[in-house]
């Protein structure tokens, strides 16, 4: 298997992966707020492939995400959106050619939320 079609299946793995709402929910105090959705953009040639041991790193992702402020009043809730930049690690399980599953994933980005974001109306 090519380097660049890992690159691109660890890359669609990552995207999807819980771990992106886990980090920000474990590493910033969010209170009653919730978040109301995320996406992850990572470019594939940014993920470095170590084969042999099954492990990744990446960086320069753009994690984007919504904070949900007043969600307990509908008619009055704003959401406010976010975009971090991270880098991190983790490792990949591979059967045949094919990326199966990412076992484990560390993500490091900027976990202040005061540094802004822009408001809307939900």
């Amino acid at each position: 298997m090519k380097h660049e079609d890992l690159q691109e299946q660890i890359a669609i793995k990552l995207s999807d992966n819980i771990t992106w709402i886990d980090t920000l929910c474990a590493n910033c105090s969010l209170g009653h707020y919730g978040v109301e959705d995320w996406d992850v953009s990572i470019d594939p040639v940014t993920i470095m492939v170590k084969m042999p041991e099954k492990e990744f790193l990446f960086k320069d992702a753009e994690f984007h995400f919504t904070i949900r402020i007043g969600a307990s009043d509908t008619n009055n809730s704003v959401g406010q959106s976010y975009t971090r930049i991270a880098s991190g690690k983790g490792k990949f399980e591979r059967s045949g050619g094919t990326v199966t599953d990412i076992s484990s994933v560390e993500i490091d980005f900027d976990f202040d939320l005061t540094a802004g974001g822009e408001i809307t109306r939900i």
